[in-house]
């Protein structure tokens, strides 16, 4: 993780976070849980991957303003995740 900051440290770029263990998996369920109406298994589906993300996020970057700016956006993503309702 640290070898991919070292990589970015001075590009604008930005680093989709896919590949992590388990993240297409765990969308695929979610997305699952809501098509089923079973919002509350998505939700906690949903909050183990962010709380798996904001891990990786506070060993990636060591700078505390980079670290909230990232937690920002995984915020607004797992908030859209959140309120999707997908039943059919």
């Amino acid at each position: 993780m640290k070898e991919v900051a070292n990589l970015i440290a001075n590009e604008n770029a930005v680093v989709v976070l896919s590949a992590i263990s388990v993240t297409t998996n765990s969308l695929t369920e979610i997305t699952n849980f809501l098509y089923q109406n079973k919002r509350n298994e998505a939700k906690e589906l949903a909050f183990g991957l962010k709380e798996k993300y904001t891990s990786f996020i506070n060993e990636l970057f060591s700078n505390e303003d980079l670290k909230l700016k990232a937690q920002e956006t995984i915020g607004l993503h797992f908030a859209k995740i959140n309120n999707l309702d997908l039943h059919i």
